[in-house]
């Protein structure tokens, strides 16, 4: 099934019983994606947890799933990073740089070879607290009245891609510099 939000009608999904599911709506998206970016200011092995056949249905299908974090707050978990990479094919870029640099926008962007999108901006990072019980904002969007922001969320995201604090994560070893934490959000 679909996204439970009608398209292209635009949405605020807030965590409240009336709403659709801010999981079920990235789910359905997934299964329906031809190439996916997500920006998040920390990944939780939570968050991963919920979406975990789709991320696998995503890597079996060959789509590309490009994500940019950071290790803002420590909130990051080492294992959440290692498992966007070896089980799900992730090309993941973690910025370090906890001193210069706060990274608060998270975001999803689902491409379609049809040239149809759809675009989550959200307060919600990928985790479980955010997900389930927080007091979140997410607003979905499709691409026939959006697309001057997909085109600036495209060359935002690739810009920060490019830039050298943000480096490329292909193995444990280097998500080793990410500090452990617990795996409990």
């Amino acid at each position: 099934p679909g996204p439970a939000v009608p398209l292209p009608q635009p949405a605020l999904l807030t965590n409240a019983s009336s709403d659709p599911k801010l999981g079920a709506e990235l789910r359905a998206e997934l299964v329906t994606a031809d190439r996916v970016d997500l920006l998040c200011a920390f990944v939780k092995l939570y968050g991963l947890r919920v979406l975990a056949a789709e991320l696998t249905q995503l890597k079996e299908r060959g789509i590309p799933l490009r994500v940019l974090t950071t290790t803002y707050m420590g909130a990051t978990d080492r294992k959440a990073l290692d498992r966007l990479v070896r089980d799900f094919g992730a090309q993941v870029r973690i910025n370090y740089e906890t001193q210069s640099t706060s990274l608060h926008a998270k975001a999803w962007i689902f491409r379609r070879n049809t040239g149809y999108y759809s675009a989550y901006v959200r307060s919600s990072n990928l985790s479980r607290a955010t997900r389930r019980e927080g007091i979140e904002w997410n607003v979905q969007r499709d691409g026939e009245y959006t697309m001057q922001f997909l085109v600036q969320f495209e060359y935002t995201f690739d810009t920060n891609r490019q830039q050298p604090s943000y480096r490329i994560t292909k193995s444990q070893q280097e998500s080793s510099l990410v500090k452990e934490t617990p795996a409990i959000a």
